[in-house]
């Protein structure tokens, strides 16, 4: 650095922040806020969206080609479902969670209703939670996934193409959020 002639200095790590001579922020300086879309669904409007299969921020239905294959973006509102690398392991997590949440309510509604006996019908019922529950809940996960990833992380104002959506409806301005 200089001799006290460099008063403060673009530093990009901050964005833009000015830093003092001597590589402190400056006081009262923020990072620069992302820019998040205004008009995004709410997160119980989101979450009703993906219950049913569909685009948790257009409503569209039919993501999906067949049971288990998702279209990488929906067409109308132009959302890339995989926000992120690695997106789905939040998927995988729910369904996974709902699935053994399931199954723990036959095993334990099936031994209360049999006590003190513990017959084969239940063993086979549950086997047969078991593997229909994650394969039944599979498609779900993805969009229930994808509304509360929303939620967590609000859209940015490229991820959507707003003018494609309903003519009727005005695109959402841009505002800033402090989350970054």
């Amino acid at each position: 650095m200089d001799s006290g002639a460099n008063h403060g200095r673009f530093d990009a790590k901050w964005r833009g922040v000015v830093t003092a001579p001597d590589g402190r922020r400056a006081l009262n300086q923020r990072k620069q806020p992302k820019k998040t879309v205004a008009g995004q669904p709410g997160f119980m409007t989101m979450m009703g969206r993906a219950l049913t299969k569909g685009c948790p921020v257009c409503a569209k239905r039919q993501q999906f080609s067949r049971w288990m294959t998702m279209d990488e973006d929906c067409e109308r509102c132009g959302l890339h479902f995989e926000r992120i690398e690695g997106h789905w392991i939040g998927a995988i997590g729910m369904n996974t969670i709902v699935s053994f949440g399931i199954l723990a309510l036959f095993m334990i509604g099936g031994w209360v209703l049999t006590f003190p006996d513990f017959p084969l019908s239940v063993l086979i019922v549950s086997v047969v939670v078991s593997i229909l529950v994650p394969v039944v809940f599979y498609p779900f996960s993805k969009t229930t996934w994808t509304a509360i990833d929303i939620a967590m992380r609000p859209l940015e104002a490229h991820e959507v193409n707003w003018a494609a959506l309903d003519s009727s409806k005005n695109p959402p301005s841009e505002s800033t959020s402090n989350d970054v």
